[in-house]
């Protein structure tokens, strides 16, 4: 699992970046809201998350407990 902070410079003031947590296949598992110290899990993990024209660094900070 990885930690990605997404740092993509957008043309638009309202489109927020976010910290997401990804398995080991690219799925999503959960994400973190910019400017929150919680994390939102998914039920399952999202097949639909894409990295694709967007920039991301990964985070070195302990991974969340999973429920």
């Amino acid at each position: 699992m990885k930690i990605l902070r997404e740092v993509t410079s957008w043309d638009m003031d309202f489109q927020p970046n976010h910290d997401y947590l990804l398995n080991d296949n690219g799925h999503m598992v959960a994400y973190r809201k910019m400017g929150t110290s919680e994390w939102l899990f998914r039920k399952t993990p999202s097949k639909l998350f894409s990295k694709a024209r967007r920039q991301f660094i990964q985070l070195k900070e302990p991974l969340p407990i999973i429920p």
